[in-house]
């Protein structure tokens, strides 16, 4: 089984996403990055494996012994971080929001299909119910493997933010 070996940027929100990782077969954490150290040094034995740690986020997406980077930073920090990793090759999932605005959300975009990989905003915790009912009526496997996340347009169609469909509300991010 081929297996996506993840490096994650930002051990707020990151330290929840690497676990969950953890428990699919086909992801693994290889790599964690921040720049306030004491989190790696206490996050890192959480984890099954041994883990790599950076400070800065240019060296880990450099790393060709990642497929996939996680950027779970503040979100200012998204754009950036993500460019360098779809740059270097990477898949990137980007947690809410993808960018702060809609110019900088085109440019990535732009970025990730021009070098060929996979750019995804992740809003699991917020479509987890509304995709897994979606899934389950129309039979979507929604799967991870090394070429990227599968059934992707479940995860954002049914999406929800404040009660609506958000991916409705803002079809020009989604959408072009």
């Amino acid at each position: 089984m081929d297996e996506v070996r993840v490096g994650i940027v930002g051990l707020g929100v990151g330290r929840a996403n690497a676990r969950s990782l953890q428990k699919n077969s086909r992801g693994r954490v290889t790599a964690i990055c921040d720049i306030i150290e004491w989190k790696m040094e206490r996050f890192a034995p959480e984890l099954p494996e041994p883990v790599k740690c950076y400070v800065d986020y240019r060296e880990m997406c450099a790393d060709p012994e990642i497929d996939a980077v996680m950027v779970a930073t503040p979100n200012p920090v998204h754009v950036p971080v993500a460019l360098e990793a779809v740059k270097n090759g990477k898949h990137v999932l980007v947690t809410k929001p993808l960018a702060h605005s809609e110019d900088a959300a085109r440019e990535l975009v732009e970025a990730a299909e021009a070098a060929g990989v996979v750019n995804m905003m992740s809003l699991g915790i917020h479509a987890l119910a509304a995709c897994a009912a979606a899934a389950s009526r129309t039979g979507t496997q929604l799967s991870l493997s090394r070429e990227g996340v599968h059934s992707v347009t479940w995860v954002s169609m049914c999406s929800t933010w404040r009660g609506g469909c958000w991916a409705s509300r803002n079809p020009s991010v989604l959408w072009g």
